[in-house]
């Protein structure tokens, strides 16, 4: 239970970042939140800190243009948030989904519904401003299940599982910026349906919620 002086503190948050301890796929290090502290002002005693771990995932699908050659562009690794401390000393773990395109395996950027997507970029080496952007592919990922523990209490973990029954849908995108031929279907529109279940399938009674979005598409109902 929260003290009632620090209820009626006035509060702010404060971010800590530093350089992963981690290098990425290029041998780079990138900045990290390592934690977010709550402070109320009025109330020094009451000092929550939020940690937060990062697991890393690939951004680029490596070697998917390279025809089966070396590919030439270093990994593109970037972290994502598997943990994070909450104020009342749980955690929240989250899971994500697996990479769905692998080099000699992407689709058609026209029809693609899965969860990676064209882009025409120029790498971060590219040699000269005339250089002709090329495209590439690149993963997204979507969470699957997340898991809130109870670390003071004893409360039993909260379970929650989302799926995705049809696949993701990407537009051609409109950016006024960018010459017509240079224009792909990156646009990210999401899926169709997500479908929400609680509970741990082993122990539990699971609830299912599913959801359905309007995704802006020609030819989709």
């Amino acid at each position: 239970m929260i003290d009632p002086t620090c209820r009626n503190a006035t509060s702010d948050y404060r971010e800590q970042h530093s350089l992963a301890s981690e290098k990425v796929g290029d041998g780079s290090r990138i900045a990290w939140r390592v934690s977010s502290t709550h402070n109320l002002r009025e109330a020094n005693e009451c000092t929550w800190s939020l940690g937060s771990k990062g697991q890393q995932l690939a951004n680029r699908v490596e070697g998917a243009t390279t025809g089966g050659k070396p590919d030439p562009v270093p990994p593109l690794v970037r972290y994502r948030v598997y943990e994070i401390g909450t104020e009342t000393g749980g955690t929240i773990g989250i899971t994500y989904s697996g990479a769905d395109c692998k080099a000699g395996d992407v689709p058609a950027p026209s029809s693609n519904t899965r969860r990676c997507y064209p882009v025409m970029w120029s790498p971060p080496d590219a040699p000269a401003a005339d250089y002709e952007p090329y495209l590439d592919w690149f993963h997204t990922y979507v969470v699957t299940q997340v898991l809130e523990a109870d670390n003071t209490g004893g409360a039993p973990v909260k379970q929650t599982d989302y799926t995705y029954p049809d696949g993701m849908a990407w537009g051609k995108e409109e950016d006024e910026f960018t010459e017509a031929k240079h224009r792909t279907y990156g646009d990210r529109k999401g899926y169709g349906r997500v479908q929400v279940r609680g509970g741990n399938p082993s122990s539990d009674e699971q609830t299912l919620t599913e959801y359905r979005y309007f995704r802006g598409i020609t030819g989709a109902h």
